[in-house]
Protein backbone atom coordinates (compact mmCIF):
# COMPACT_ATOMS: atom_id res chain seq x y z
CA UNK A 1 0.00 0.00 0.00
CA UNK A 2 2.68 1.87 0.57
CA UNK A 3 4.70 2.08 -2.64
CA UNK A 4 1.18 2.68 -4.00
CA UNK A 5 0.88 5.88 -2.10
CA UNK A 6 4.79 7.02 -3.12
CA UNK A 7 4.24 6.46 -6.79
CA UNK A 8 0.82 8.89 -6.44
CA UNK A 9 3.27 11.25 -4.49
CA UNK A 10 6.07 10.84 -7.45
CA UNK A 11 3.47 11.02 -10.20
CA UNK A 12 1.61 13.79 -9.28
CA UNK A 13 4.78 16.14 -8.50
CA UNK A 14 6.41 15.46 -12.18
CA UNK A 15 2.92 16.31 -13.69
CA UNK A 16 2.93 19.37 -12.04
CA UNK A 17 6.50 20.23 -13.05
CA UNK A 18 5.41 18.73 -16.88
CA UNK A 19 2.43 21.16 -16.64
CA UNK A 20 4.67 24.25 -15.97
CA UNK A 21 7.01 23.35 -18.85
CA UNK A 22 3.79 23.10 -21.01
CA UNK A 23 2.51 26.53 -20.07
CA UNK A 24 5.89 28.14 -20.24
CA UNK A 25 6.31 26.50 -24.05
CA UNK A 26 3.21 27.52 -24.73
CA UNK A 27 3.39 31.29 -23.92
CA UNK A 28 6.83 31.54 -25.73
CA UNK A 29 4.68 30.25 -29.34
CA UNK A 30 1.96 32.51 -28.75
CA UNK A 31 4.70 35.09 -28.15
CA UNK A 32 7.01 33.92 -31.10
CA UNK A 33 6.90 35.80 -34.23
CA UNK A 34 7.56 32.87 -37.03
CA UNK A 35 7.79 34.91 -39.83
CA UNK A 36 11.99 34.86 -40.45
CA UNK A 37 14.09 31.44 -40.21
CA UNK A 38 14.94 31.48 -37.55
CA UNK A 39 11.56 32.19 -35.48
CA UNK A 40 10.21 29.44 -37.54
CA UNK A 41 13.14 26.85 -36.16
CA UNK A 42 11.97 28.24 -32.26
CA UNK A 43 8.62 27.63 -33.23
CA UNK A 44 9.12 24.11 -34.36
CA UNK A 45 11.61 23.44 -31.42
CA UNK A 46 9.04 24.68 -28.51
CA UNK A 47 6.57 22.61 -30.16
CA UNK A 48 8.73 19.72 -29.83
CA UNK A 49 9.00 20.50 -26.14
CA UNK A 50 5.69 21.31 -26.07
CA UNK A 51 4.96 17.39 -27.34
CA UNK A 52 7.65 15.61 -25.52
CA UNK A 53 6.07 17.07 -22.14
CA UNK A 54 2.53 15.73 -23.46
CA UNK A 55 3.57 12.48 -24.25
CA UNK A 56 5.13 11.93 -20.78
CA UNK A 57 1.73 13.13 -19.20
CA UNK A 58 -0.13 10.65 -20.82
CA UNK A 59 2.60 8.02 -20.23
CA UNK A 60 2.25 8.91 -16.95
CA UNK A 61 -1.45 8.85 -16.43
CA UNK A 62 -1.64 5.70 -18.16
CA UNK A 63 1.10 3.65 -15.56
CA UNK A 64 -1.12 5.21 -12.59
CA UNK A 65 -4.03 4.17 -13.83
CA UNK A 66 -3.02 0.59 -14.86
CA UNK A 67 -0.57 0.17 -11.26
CA UNK A 68 1.91 0.17 -12.82
CA UNK A 69 5.49 1.20 -12.27
CA UNK A 70 6.81 4.30 -14.05
CA UNK A 71 10.06 3.51 -15.80
CA UNK A 72 12.82 6.10 -15.07
CA UNK A 73 15.33 5.73 -17.57
CA UNK A 74 12.32 6.43 -20.09
CA UNK A 75 11.79 9.58 -17.93
CA UNK A 76 15.02 10.76 -17.56
CA UNK A 77 15.34 10.40 -20.69
CA UNK A 78 12.51 12.30 -21.85
CA UNK A 79 13.43 15.36 -19.46
CA UNK A 80 17.31 14.83 -21.06
CA UNK A 81 15.29 15.21 -24.51
CA UNK A 82 13.46 17.93 -23.25
CA UNK A 83 16.62 19.87 -21.71
CA UNK A 84 18.14 19.65 -25.07
CA UNK A 85 15.70 21.09 -26.68
CA UNK A 86 14.98 24.08 -24.92
CA UNK A 87 19.08 24.49 -25.09
CA UNK A 88 18.31 23.93 -28.58
CA UNK A 89 16.02 27.04 -28.85
CA UNK A 90 18.11 28.81 -27.00
CA UNK A 91 21.03 28.51 -29.29
CA UNK A 92 18.82 29.21 -32.65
Amino acid sequence: MNSMRSLKDYSTNIVYLLLVVEAVSVFFLWDLNPINEAGESVFAILLAVDLVAFAMISYIYRNYKNGDTLNRGLLLAACCLILVLVYASLAV
